[in-house]
């Protein structure tokens, strides 16, 4: 991660950033103190005590200190303030573009947590999911679009007035310009294909007691995504003449062997 050299700015002290050896400067005239390990030190390839940004949507105030509370406090992410997506979209690309391969590790594990923890928008989480390639936590944000089974149970069966939140169901018409301009197309075609599906003739009767379709629905969903992207890297590495790709239960019966 390179200094760089920048129009003067007046630069101020983030708030909440004001004790450390190491200083990120944002593009937008924001200095970030931190006190970092060797390691992260390392991966911020840094030998000067501070770096200055230019780029002002990867390198914002709003993405440094979102990276600040990633590398600084990687155990605790229940208190990271929320993002809207464009941060987190900028935040990737930040990520990548300096290498920061654990960072980007430590970062799908805060999405996770978000995302269960209802911090996060299921769509949104799926958005970013795909553009990380990771399909675990696609599936994730479709097990998480409608309200638990307890509470659609409970207002199908009981007398009580219970307001559940809406389900929040979402197909490719309903991702903003900017997610269907960087998600892959392999999950595109995934989050198409399992959608396509009428879960409610799949599943018996006897077995949807309790449940809503739209909570089938998002259940089987998240089952089949997974392999549905594995599917179609096999067909794409099979056209390149590469060795074939494990579906995930096949992955699953290798990691047990081991």
């Amino acid at each position: 991660m390179p200094d760089s050299k920048s129009d003067i700015v007046d630069i101020r002290d983030h708030p909440d950033w004001q004790k450390g050896d190491f200083s990120l400067i944002s593009a937008d005239g924001w200095r970030i103190k931190l006190t970092i390990s060797d390691t992260f030190r390392d991966a911020l390839n840094a030998d000067k005590p501070t770096i200055t940004f230019t780029d002002p949507e990867m390198e914002s105030k709003r993405v440094l200190s979102f990276f600040a509370r990633l590398i600084s406090h990687p155990a605790d992410k229940s208190d990271t303030p929320i993002f809207g997506l464009e941060t987190h979209l900028a935040l990737i690309r930040f990520m990548r573009k300096h290498d920061c391969e654990h960072t980007l590790e430590v970062y799908s594990l805060y999405l996770k947590a978000a995302l269960l923890s209802d911090r996060m928008r299921p769509m949104e989480a799926w958005v970013l999911g795909a553009v990380l390639d990771d399909s675990d936590i696609c599936a994730a944000a479709l097990r998480q679009e409608t309200p638990q089974f307890q509470k659609v149970y409970w207002r199908a069966h009981c007398a009580h007035r219970y307001y559940a939140a809406s389900p929040q169901i979402f197909n490719i018409s309903d991702l903003p310009l900017t997610a269907l301009s960087v998600v892959p197309p392999i999950h595109l075609h995934a989050l198409d294909k399992v959608r396509r599906k009428n879960w409610e003739e799949l599943v018996p009767e006897e077995q949807r007691k309790g449940y809503s379709v739209e909570r089938l629905s998002a259940l089987n969903a998240s089952q089949e995504y997974a392999e549905v992207v594995a599917q179609v890297q096999r067909q794409q590495a099979a056209k390149r003449g590469e060795s074939r790709v494990s579906s995930p239960a096949e992955s699953a019966a290798k990691r047990q062997r081991t």
